[in-house]
């Protein structure tokens, strides 16, 4: 069954994944959101309960090869033809034909899972024109939790349970002149005083991506006053009218311009500071503009770990500008960050360090480095807290800095959560 936002059961909310739990609240609390539908994953469970796919599964543990194992799942769910029957039957039925065009995302259901983040991970399609092909977009969303690099994810965190269960969203696609990201504190630093925007003509996809040039605003709110960093955009990401996107040329005279006025910013961080107060966190939140409009496409707690006033981020590169020397690009760095996390959670539970303390304490090993004017940095206060962990602290810490070539006593504050031991 398909649920229109407006009209989802109680007991359906804990099928639909992090990403619509978060879209119904923002509906509900009267943003403008666009139109959207859930396929919950219940929906999807009863097909997973099948001889050939119980038997792909249980090869999961075994050892199986990742690439044949991810071909073989990947073919159940995409070729199996009462599945797609039964959601052109089920689903794209009921679906108003005034809402395309429309994107297809996924919902994970332990998508703010503590212990594991999946952000990024499955397949998203945008501008999908075609109602008669929305079931295929549909399976291969479905179908991309088995891909390659998720299922490496998975067996390098122990993942015992293949399927976690995952929801798909469709919703209505907005003819963005103008779009963005915005986050509520320093997405770098975890400033709580700097909301940060990020911004460009057209679709936001291309800010998301970095595939266009984009503007920064920093808005200091101690000091009441915003700092621009205006770049040259000579593209921008529009809907194509064939289905998905297209780049197109900016306007001669719109190309060293700022995409927004201060009076559109203002009204920006005010509907997010909103959505903040509701999350009781800082978010990070995608957003659209049609018509001087704002529309709200998504909304999720940032990852780096949020500071008050006082309560510095170390940053220091004397170490690892041997492995990266230069400017990197936001794909490296992400490959990068995921290869630390995963390593040094690793080590640290071999050191002896318990996994409720790893998990309770996963925004330290998310953030050992830092992506700053596209260099990559250690995280201090992160390095330092992760020793902490281990016995005689007080003793390696000066191994430490003379290992990460600080040249003065690192006396950072140690991020870890009270009760972490």
């Amino acid at each position: 069954m398909i649920y229109r936002f407006d009209s989802i059961p109680h007991n359906i909310i804990k099928h639909i994944g992090g990403k619509a739990s978060n879209l119904l609240r923002l509906s509900k609390s009267g943003f403008n959101v666009p139109d959207w539908y859930v396929i919950p994953a219940s929906y999807f469970e009863r097909y997973y309960e099948g001889s050939r796919m119980d038997n792909l599964k249980a090869q999961f543990n075994k050892g199986l090869k990742i690439d044949e194992l991810s071909r073989s799942l990947k073919g159940v769910i995409l070729h199996d033809g009462t599945l797609k029957e039964n959601i052109e039957r089920d689903i794209i039925r009921v679906i108003d034909e005034d809402i395309f065009p429309v994107s297809v995302r996924s919902s994970a259901l332990n998508e703010d899972s503590e212990a594991l983040s999946y952000a990024g991970q499955f397949s998203t399609f945008l501008n999908v024109t075609d109602k008669n092909s929305l079931s295929e977009y549909i399976l291969q969303c479905l179908a991309s939790q088995y891909d390659r690099r998720n299922m490496v994810y998975k067996r390098l965190n122990k993942q015992e349970k293949i399927f976690q269960g995952l929801a798909v969203i469709i919703q209505k696609m907005v003819s963005s002149q103008k779009s963005g990201i915005i986050f509520t504190a320093d997405p770098t630093t975890g400033d709580k005083n700097k909301i940060v925007i990020n911004g460009s003509y057209g679709q936001g996809e291309g800010v998301v991506s970095d595939s266009v040039k984009s503007d920064m605003y920093v808005y200091d709110k101690i000091e009441n006053k915003f700092e621009y960093r205006i770049e040259s955009k000579k593209e921008f990401v529009d809907l194509n009218e064939k289905g998905g996107l297209i780049k197109r040329s900016v306007a001669e005279d719109k190309i060293d311009q700022p995409v927004f006025t201060e009076v559109e910013l203002k009204e920006i961080i005010n509907t997010a500071s909103k959505i903040e107060d509701i999350f009781g966190t800082p978010q990070d939140i995608e957003f659209a503009m049609d018509k001087e409009k704002i529309y709200i496409l998504q909304a999720r707690s940032i990852t780096t770990e949020v500071t008050d006033e006082g309560d510095e981020l170390i940053w220091d590169n004397s170490n690892i500008v041997e492995s990266f020397s230069g400017p990197t690009t936001p794909l490296t760095f992400s490959f990068a960050n995921e290869a630390y996390s995963i390593i040094y959670r690793l080590m640290c539970l071999k050191l002896g360090v318990s996994k409720k303390t790893i998990d309770e304490n996963k925004m330290i090993y998310t953030n050992m480095i830092g992506f700053i004017n596209n260099r990559i940095y250690y995280s201090l206060n992160s390095w330092f807290t992760a020793l902490s962990f281990l016995p005689a602290y007080k003793y390696n810490k000066e191994f430490m800095e003379k290992m990460m070539g600080v040249k003065s006593e690192f006396k950072g504050k140690l991020i870890k959560k009270e009760n972490g031991t």
